[in-house]
């Protein structure tokens, strides 16, 4: 992933912040679509996902949250926000880079899946798995319940899930700090670990050129 963010920069820039929220927060892939500027708060560090009609209204009640985010994935944001093409994006991060506007319904999967086909087939390290741009979200999710051993309520919260008790989904209280401690730290802990540490992180820069 990390691997495939630094191809992205130099090759498909409108689609880092995409993999930076799918990958390192678990963001279905439409819902990191359409992130804006509003919608992240540097300061306090926390990202909104929220209706943005009329191109996207997250999937159930629970996907409307406000969550915490590591400075990794701040920087992408940032990132991102510098490199954005055109000036009719409306405040959008991830925007077509032919017309420099929000995706259409047409594009929203479109782009992230032909971009990571892309990278799979002629730039990624040997040996990397063959998945979708959905995989994202799903290794994320799979990593940080299997490997961190994060909280599965406070993971559920995260990733916008619905499907707990009755006592988890109505009767517990928690706070975007009580996610930036049992979800965040960790999985930012693992992200710094795995960009100093990745198997491909200098031999397959140099035969990639990334």
């Amino acid at each position: 992933m990390l691997q495939y963010l630094e191809w992205a920069k130099e090759h498909q820039s409108y689609i880092v912040s995409v993999i930076a929220l799918s990958g390192c927060a678990g963001l279905r892939i439409l819902e990191s679509c359409y992130i804006r500027e509003q919608d992240i708060d540097f300061d306090l560090k926390t990202v909104r996902i929220t209706s943005v009609e009329p191109y996207h209204v997250p999937k159930t009640l629970r996907s409307h949250r406000t969550i915490p985010v590591g400075d990794f994935v701040l920087d992408q944001l940032r990132w991102a926000i510098e490199h954005r093409a055109g000036k009719r994006h409306r405040g959008f991060i991830s925007v077509s880079p032919k017309t420099g506007e929000p995706w259409t319904v047409d594009q929203q999967h479109c782009a992230p899946c032909q971009t990571m086909r892309r990278y799979l087939a002629k730039h990624a390290p040997k040996g990397t798995p063959r998945i979708t741009s959905r995989n994202l979200r799903t290794s994320f999710i799979s990593h940080a319940r299997m490997v961190l051993g994060i909280n599965p309520l406070a993971l559920r919260m995260y990733v916008g899930h619905t499907d707990g008790s009755v006592l988890e989904d109505h009767y517990t209280w928690w706070s975007v700090e009580f996610l930036r401690r049992e979800v965040v730290e960790k999985a930012e802990g693992w992200v710094g670990k795995s960009e100093c540490d990745s198997p491909h992180s200098s031999d397959s820069s140099r035969a990639s050129g990334t």
